[in-house]
């Protein structure tokens, strides 16, 4: 179903979709344990989203997490998500991924051994989800927010570890 979706798009020569399609296809081979795979759509969409910055920084923050799963060299990865952090800082925020993009650039600086920018990055993305949630104002919808978003967890679960 996923390849008929590109193929539509990219026959239609639909870029923004197709790049949409691809940058969920490739979130689905992420949380699947298929690197390879996840990579190779998220370079696929990086070629076709260079019109959409917001798109842009959240599939550059995706993208990093992924290349560091697959062991790539720190220096290509922390670049990868410095570029979709310094996006997001440009735009000042993004509807989709915002948390994704500042979750990445956290790591990115943690596996590029730079410990106490890494730490204050954490800080920041867990303070820019407590200031978005305080804006929920039906508790199941801040839990969920809180609780069930991947990448929130994530963020919540790496200031855990290092701010203790």
């Amino acid at each position: 179903l996923a390849n008929e979706l590109l193929q539509a798009y990219a026959a239609n020569r639909d870029r923004g979709g197709e790049a949409h399609a691809r940058c969920y296809l490739a979130s689905v081979y992420y949380f699947g344990g298929r690197f390879e795979d996840a990579a190779v759509e998220s370079l696929r969409a990086l070629h076709l989203i260079d019109h959409s910055p917001p798109y842009r920084a959240a599939l550059l923050g995706f993208f990093s997490l992924t290349k560091m799963h697959q062991g790539a060299p720190p220096d290509e990865v922390l670049t990868m998500a410095k570029e979709a952090y310094d996006l997001l800082e440009k735009l000042t925020g993004i509807a989709e991924g915002e948390a994704v993009v500042r979750i990445a650039y956290a790591e990115a600086l943690h596996y590029a051994k730079q410990e106490e920018a890494a730490k204050k990055a954490v800080a920041a993305a867990r303070d820019r989800l407590l200031a978005r949630a305080a804006k929920i104002t039906n508790p199941a919808y801040k839990r969920a927010f809180l609780g069930s978003v991947r990448e929130n967890g994530r963020t919540f679960a790496r200031a855990g570890e290092w701010l203790a």
